[in-house]
């Protein structure tokens, strides 16, 4: 996996869509496959004096994208 996430950076980088669009296919469908890499949906975890905060995880292309959903002092929501 880490081989294809290098060559699909480098084909970006030259400018090969064909490349490019051949291991985006192989990202997605690695996703799919593997549960630990599709983290999409919301997520709860409790951190001890503060209690339960929740976060909701989605992706833009190859990028995953945490937004907090519950704030505290430290993080506040919807960062």
């Amino acid at each position: 996996m880490e081989k294809a996430k290098m060559e699909y950076d480098a084909a970006g980088s030259d400018g090969s869509k064909e490349m490019v669009e051949k291991y985006r296919i192989q990202v997605e469908e690695a996703r799919a496959c593997i549960p630990q890499l599709n983290m999409h949906g919301l997520w709860v975890g409790k951190y001890g004096d503060h209690g339960y905060e929740m976060i909701n995880v989605t992706y833009s292309g190859d990028t995953l994208i945490a937004t907090k959903v519950t704030g505290d002092k430290n993080v506040p929501k919807g960062e």
